[in-house]
Formats: structure tokens, C-alpha cells, sequence
């Protein structure tokens, strides 16, 4: 059984190797790309550890108290892995006259932190936990616009 860390607010910054493919027929793109290899980083976020148990684990410490995490800085495959940040997205293009087109698509994305106290040492809760991830889902529609001709 996983536990959770309740956060107040998040955010991750980062650079990727991303791998995609895009297919033209006609005037319709249609393509898919995602995080390969990503290096995230951004500030440390304080967490709330919410544990009620007859029974103390390892994590002992920290229930219900606040707990220092940060951004998972090296990533791969975040659909993939479950301990990893990044996105991917699937989505048609159509171009509706030179230059101009209509994007629809789909972002898929995972938000991972890791436990760790300010001296540098690792904390560890219940079940041997340190890495905490959620998953997010994003549809849209944007405008777009040829760079070149």
C-alpha cells in the first residue's frame, strides 16, 4: 500500500531529449512525442505527511508533520516509470490555408519529488518510500502558425 504526501503547491522546471514522429496526409499532421531523458530541477517544497496507524513504521518521524522534498532530477520515460517528470503528447494538425492551422491534442505528464531532509540525508517513510508521483492530463486546442514558408 502507497502512501501520499498532501502539497499545497508544485512546480518543476527542465530540459528534455524529446523523440517524436509526425505523419502529413494532405493538409493533416498527425504526431506524437515524449520525454526520453529529462534533468529537472526546481525549489524544495515542504509536504504534509498525513499517517494515522495503531502500528508505527519507519517513517515514524513524520506523520503528520511537514516533510522536504524536491524535484526527481534525472528522468527517463516518464509514461513509462512512475518515479520520473515529463509529458507526452499525441495530436492532428490541420492547416486551414498557408501558414495557419488548428491543433488538437492531448498532454500527458507525471510530476515526481523524492524525500530529503536540508542536510542532504535521505528521508525514508513507511514501506521504504522516498518518491512520490502524480499524473496529469491536459486536452487543448491552439492556433498555430508556420514559421517558414
Amino acid at each position: 500500500l502507497r502512501d501520499a504526501l498532501e502539497y499545497q503547491s508544485i512546480s518543476v522546471n527542465g530540459a528534455s531529449f524529446v523523440l517524436g514522429a509526425n505523419f502529413r496526409v494532405w493538409k493533416l499532421d498527425i504526431g506524437a512525442n515524449t520525454d526520453a531523458v529529462a534533468f529537472a530541477f526546481g525549489s524544495g517544497r515542504h509536504a504534509f505527511y498525513p499517517k494515522n496507524t495503531l502500528t508505527p513504521g519507519e517513517g515514524a518521524d513524520f506523520y503528520n508533520k511537514q516533510v522536504l522534498t524536491m524535484p526527481v532530477n534525472f528522468n527517463a520515460f516518464p509514461l513509462i516509470f512512475s518515479k520520473q517528470n515529463g509529458q507526452s503528447e499525441i495530436y492532428a494538425r490541420i492547416w486551414i490555408r498557408r501558414g495557419l492551422g488548428i491543433k488538437l491534442g492531448y498532454l500527458a505528464g507525471r510530476m515526481a519529488y523524492v524525500t530529503k531532509r536540508v542536510d542532504g540525508e535521505k528521508i525514508v517513510l513507511d514501506n521504504g518510500q522516498r518518491y512520490f508521483s502524480g499524473a496529469y492530463g491536459l486536452s487543448y486546442a491552439a492556433l498555430c502558425f508556420s514559421i517558414s514558408d
